[in-house]
């Protein structure tokens, strides 16, 4: 009778844990190994740029502590908003130069994003500005929502670049998800081959921590997504730590 094992590794993401099941062989005893199956690529390189990068970043939401959901665009009296890299390099130079000044121990996940009308701003993941250190927006000047939303925004950012908004983030979970839906919105593969980047962080972030791995042949969990190569399950720390028992019957290499 034939078997179907699998590879499984699970992964760290913070307080959350992610088990990914990779289909490894079919045969009739365990310790025989034969050539792993190869998936075929799927769709077009930028779908799998977009892909490789959702997962990144979700990694680096997931793994790392946050105070504010962000948004930066740019100033027209101020800017070309359609040049994309001098935004970056800009941007890029004016973090280190706050954190030079004031000591601020900045960290940021950044994703592009194009208005309809080809501008770029940019929506994100943020922390190290002492939230005292931003102003309150003000109903005279700003969108009502951004004042009964509890936004704050940057004056130094204002004053260099243009609108910014800083949300405090109540849930790490939901908003690490939130963010995915930015990633490659008017970025098209010419613009990855020219330099554009789907997403920018900033160095010295904690990333996923491989945790577990080993070979089965059945899948113990209930499963979020499954294609003909692969499978996966979102875990809770709680659920994680409840699937000891069954994670010692595994069979290991």
């Amino acid at each position: 009778m034939q078997m179907q094992f699998y590879d499984i590794n699970i992964y760290q993401f913070g307080n959350e844990y992610k088990v990914v099941y990779l289909k490894r062989f079919e045969t009739s005893e365990p310790h025989i190994h034969e050539k792993d199956l190869e998936p075929k690529m799927i769709g077009d390189r930028f779908s799998c740029n977009i892909s490789r990068s959702k997962s990144t970043i979700l990694g680096l939401a997931l793994c790392n502590d946050w105070q504010y959901f962000v948004t930066f665009t740019l100033d027209a009296e101020k800017y070309d908003r359609y040049d994309l890299k001098k935004f970056i390099k800009d941007l890029s130079q004016f973090i280190r130069n706050q954190r030079r000044l004031h000591n601020y121990d900045i960290k940021y996940v950044l994703i592009p994003e194009q208005h309809q009308d080809g501008a770029w701003h940019m929506h994100g993941l943020f922390s190290g500005i002492p939230w005292d250190d931003l102003e309150f927006f003000n109903a005279i000047e700003h969108p009502i929502k951004l004042v009964t939303g509890g936004y704050k925004y940057s004056k130094a950012f204002l004053n260099k670049f243009g609108f910014n908004s800083f949300g405090k983030i109540k849930s790490k979970a939901a908003v690490s998800r939130y963010i995915l839906k930015y990633v490659g919105k008017g970025l098209g593969l010419q613009d990855i081959e020219q330099g554009a980047h789907l997403y920018y962080a900033s160095q010295r972030l904690n990333r996923p921590k491989l945790v577990k791995q080993s070979i089965s042949d059945r899948i113990i969990t209930d499963i979020d997504y499954k294609n003909d190569f692969m499978a996966s399950k979102w875990l809770s720390e709680k659920e994680y730590n409840s699937l000891d028992e069954e994670f010692s019957r595994w069979r290991y290499e």
